[in-house]
């Protein structure tokens, strides 16, 4: 196994280890870039705010969901429902 797969691997059984599904993370990064991009935020901007260093994740799974990200918003729809602000 490669180390990427291995790190996303261990990320997955990471994500499931705190009661997360991998589609309620995709839900999460899918209303992030709809906020986004509502805002006219760039992709640049949402990158470096998950690249900034915290203390949640560490420097590799940071740079994994910064990828993880970049692949969700090349493949989102300008109009999908996640990129519209919503109303109250």
């Amino acid at each position: 196994m490669s180390t990427e797969n291995h790190h996303i691997e261990s990320e997955k059984r990471h994500i499931s280890s705190n009661g997360f599904t991998e589609e309620m993370v995709a839900a999460a990064i899918a209303g992030v870039i709809g906020a986004a991009k509502a805002e006219g935020r760039s992709l640049e901007d949402v990158r470096q705010e998950v690249l900034s260093d915290d203390a949640v994740l560490d420097s590799p799974t940071r740079t994994w969901l910064s990828q993880v990200v970049s692949e969700a918003w090349n493949t989102m729809p300008e109009n999908s429902p996640e990129s519209l602000p919503h109303s109250a």
